[in-house]
């Protein structure tokens, strides 16, 4: 129980004679591989790989963070990994580093919940490594793609969906320089960018189109 609750790990698992056993289905380490042939495709430059949908050597628990990727943000929300019938929150850190090439960003959370202690006791909190966002043909100044707002503010949209959260609490950015990067108008606006994508109104990839154009 302890284990399935790592925001990765738990995708890990396939049910099989009743029983929990570990998915075989696991594509390859190969970056090139699976941008060009497993990637999501959310907007004509935006790309995406997630471990929620996808196992795949490039995901997984973490043993510790590491040291290249900057801390972006923390952001309270609501959990829904573990059925509970009692309506729980917890609080996720969000890292983010360039991953083989400059215009890849891997994106890696560490998610702690006070409520979900309180139902299974004290647990090891985990870094996982959960997603990957490749801008495609699109060239910044400098190249430096994570210190641009787009870039940061359209992943944490794709995190936010890929984590299935529905209610969205206080952002906090953090004190680096990516973090400041971060909007107000992001913040202020992400929830009722949720909801509209929640009760289908419209696309992530349309809000993406509508809110970043250089995207």
């Amino acid at each position: 129980m302890k284990h399935l609750f790592s925001r990765y790990g738990g995708r890990f698992f396939q049910v099989q004679n009743n029983q929990l056993v570990h998915s075989s289905n696991k594509l390859s380490g190969d970056i090139d591989e699976l941008l060009e042939n497993h990637s999501h495709q959310l907007s004509e430059n935006l790309f995406y790989l997630s471990s929620y949908e996808t196992i795949s050597e490039v995901f997984g628990e973490l043993l510790s963070c590491p040291k290249k990727a900057l801390k972006i943000c923390s952001f309270n929300h609501d959990f829904s990994d573990l059925s509970f019938q009692e309506q729980l929150q917890a609080s996720t850190s969000v890292y983010m580093m360039p991953y083989v090439y400059q215009n890849v960003i891997a994106t890696i959370i560490k998610t702690e919940s006070s409520d979900v202690e309180f139902f299974i006791g004290k647990y090891k909190v985990n870094y996982d490594a959960v997603l990957l966002t490749w801008f495609r043909n699109i060239e910044f100044k400098g190249l430096n793609y994570i210190s641009q707002r787009e870039v940061l503010e359209s992943t944490l949209l794709v995190l936010f969906q890929q984590m299935e959260i529905t209610s969205l609490m206080n952002i906090e950015p953090s004190k680096t320089a990516y973090g400041k990067n971060i909007s107000n108008r992001f913040i202020q606006n992400s929830q009722d960018w949720l909801s509209e994508i929640i009760e289908r109104k419209i696309s992530l990839s349309e809000l993406l189109k509508r809110e970043y154009n250089v995207i």
